[in-house]
């Protein structure tokens, strides 16, 4: 589990790393709201809000802004890779860089007019640096930090399910993906989407409840959590260019790895401590 749960923080910190470095993160979301930024921009930088909006350097400022905090995340990164090289004081380093995802993920929420299921789903990327931070400092998973870890799958798969059944608007390129990943009509690929958010519901109940067999629903979100973000590579890889196919793709698979990493994290977790109770029950007899 310990390692399951590193690549997990690893892997969403260096794919959001690379995207801050390479592509391009919401911060213009509040930057350029002026409603947000107007008594800022007007009141303490003494600018207009017409310069500030064309400005150039404004611009480059928030660029640069950017590849700062990717460098942070991925710092992060390798603390996470590499804890022992680092004094224990440094691991703090990952609950702050999961603020800093709290923060990513609020941006996207906003961006998408304050849709809750836009900011849940990120619940699992979020936590992932901190639960990998927690097993640090803590050492083995109680109860406690397993309903925690719980909790976040199913906001995760639940958020994924409110799209998926049309709750909210389904973002096209979700349909588009599996017409490309199955070959199917576009009435057939909505169906299955809306079968999906059905699953991701149940799954999301079954993990939190204490019904027999929540392994299966940790399967399920294993299987459908790496499925939906392999997808990504998977149906926008063209051979021919696959340089710019893994470099404009890959990354948003790499920070979507806590979607599986983690549920499968629990599923070794609970065979784990189902091995440990028949040694002990093979000792006593």
């Amino acid at each position: 589990m310990f390692r399951l749960l590193q690549w997990a923080a690893i892997c969403v910190l260096l794919g959001r790393a690379y995207q801050h470095w390479f592509w391009d993160a919401p911060y213009r979301a509040v930057l350029w709201d002026e409603g947000w930024m107007r008594p800022i921009v007007e009141g303490l930088f003494g600018m207009s809000w017409k310069d500030y909006a064309a400005s150039v350097q404004v611009d480059r400022a928030i660029q640069w802004g950017m590849k700062i905090l990717g460098s942070f995340l991925a710092l992060g990164a390798l603390i996470a890779a590499f804890p022992s090289r680092f004094p224990k004081r440094v691991w703090q380093v990952l609950v702050a860089n999961s603020v800093l995802l709290f923060i990513l993920a609020f941006l996207y929420y906003k961006e998408q007019n304050y849709q809750l299921g836009q900011f849940i789903e990120y619940a699992l990327q979020v936590c992932a640096p901190y639960f990998f931070y927690k097993r640090l400092v803590k050492g083995e998973i109680n109860l406690s930090r397993e309903r925690f870890i719980r909790w976040a799958i199913a906001v995760t798969f639940a958020g994924h399910g409110l799209y998926a059944v049309g709750f909210y608007p389904r973002p096209g390129h979700f349909t588009t993906m599996v017409i490309n990943a199955f070959g199917i009509p576009q009435d057939w690929a909505n169906q299955l989407l809306w079968t999906a958010g059905i699953l991701d519901f149940l799954a999301a109940v079954w993990i939190l409840l204490p019904f027999p067999g929540r392994a299966i629903a940790l399967w399920y979100c294993v299987i459908w959590g790496f499925l939906t973000s392999f997808a990504r590579v998977w149906v926008n890889f063209f051979p021919e260019f696959w340089t710019s196919s893994l470099h404009q793709w890959a990354f948003e698979f790499v920070y979507r790895a806590p979607h599986f990493l983690i549920p499968l994290a629990l599923v070794v977790l609970s065979w784990g401590r189902k091995l440990k109770l028949h040694r002990q029950h093979l000792r006593k007899s």
